[in-house]
């Protein structure tokens, strides 16, 4: 069964918040995930002691020259642009090129939507200034360092032998 429109789209947006939290934690984010799908923001992020409230858009395909990331979200009367009560950051991921843009809402001035160029790297777009900026979030950790040794019982797995 093909899944419709709207159930494709939220797939979409689950899978993008999962990459978001895979790039979080891996810069040392810590990152917590809202319960439910009635708070205008995806995740509260804590950089440095500092929160911030944080949705989640991705780009899945290029129109004409450009990405176009939503910075709306559904209300009874149509589509409203996220507001600087609401969340502090819009975070967008345009999936073809891996490339994810940090904006604070205030920047994006109650705009619906907003559109980068990653794909040309001498763009001087409003928004590639917001380009991997996650500093703005706050002061980014350095990421922990650990070393993991394992050990298997050796007559499940024979050699390597374990040992000191």
């Amino acid at each position: 069964m093909i899944p419709s429109r709207t159930a494709l789209a939220k797939l979409k947006g689950e899978w993008a918040e999962l990459q978001f939290m895979t790039k979080a934690l891996a810069l040392g984010l810590r990152v917590a995930r809202v319960y439910g799908d009635s708070a205008r923001y995806d995740f509260l992020v804590d950089a440095g002691g500092r929160l911030s409230r944080v949705q989640i858009k991705s780009a899945w395909h290029i129109q004409k020259t450009t990405y176009r990331l939503a910075a709306q979200r559904g209300a009874p009367l149509g589509k409203v642009p996220y507001r600087t009560q609401e969340v502090d950051f819009v975070i967008g991921y345009v999936v073809p090129e891996d490339a994810w843009y940090v904006v604070p809402a205030a920047a994006l001035a109650r705009r619906r939507n907003f559109w980068v160029f990653p794909h040309r790297p001498q763009s001087r777009g409003r928004f590639e200034r917001y380009r991997d900026a996650w500093r703005l979030l706050g002061p980014i950790p350095a990421p922990a360092r650990f070393d993991l040794n394992a050990c298997a019982d050796p007559e499940v797995l024979a050699p390597p032998a374990c040992g000191p």
